[in-house]
């Protein structure tokens, strides 16, 4: 890497305040000192963080917009039944939302119907969904709303719950 070693007088009109941050950068190159420092719980670092989910959770719901209309569209044709499955999931903090997702399973009927094991219950087209991760695009959206983030631990069931120690309620 070539490094220009002229004086700062022979770089032109440029300012004194901008040659001085030029040279501070390239002092922080030398000492390979980062130009920002974010950490983990930070404020900064989570405003960031949440920048992040949102713009690429927004861009990946723009993206996908017309695949999900597809399988919504499949979903309904083939079960008869909405698209959307919702279920309510212990977030940060342990507070509740509802999760969204593409459904995957028909709903069982009739009086016997928690007997019915899942694997009965699952569609073909399900099967494919789950395979291909497409029936959690919705929850791009609980990404938006704030309930979840694109980076840690995923929500899962409120059974769960009892299971947590005090570090993993935390998150």
């Amino acid at each position: 890497c070539h490094q220009d070693t002229r004086p700062p007088e022979a770089l032109g009109d440029l300012s004194s305040q901008t040659i001085s941050a030029m040279q501070a950068l390239q002092r922080r190159r030398k000492a390979r000192t980062p130009i920002l420092e974010l950490h983990a719980g930070s404020r900064s670092y989570s405003k960031l963080k949440r920048l992040m989910d949102v713009v690429l959770s927004g861009a990946a719901l723009v993206l996908t917009a017309p695949l999900m209309v597809i399988v919504a569209s499949a979903i309904r044709l083939t079960m008869r039944e909405p698209a959307l499955f919702r279920q309510e999931r212990p977030g940060y903090g342990v507070r509740s939302f509802t999760m969204l997702k593409f459904r995957t399973m028909r709903t069982p009927a009739g009086a016997d119907a928690r007997g019915v094991p899942d694997a009965e219950r699952l569609t073909r087209l399900g099967r494919f969904l789950r395979e291909t991760s497409v029936d959690e695009l919705p929850e791009f959206w609980n990404v938006i709303r704030g309930n979840m983030s694109l980076v840690g631990p995923r929500p899962l069931l409120p059974e769960y719950l009892a299971r947590y120690n005090t570090q993993q309620r935390r998150r």
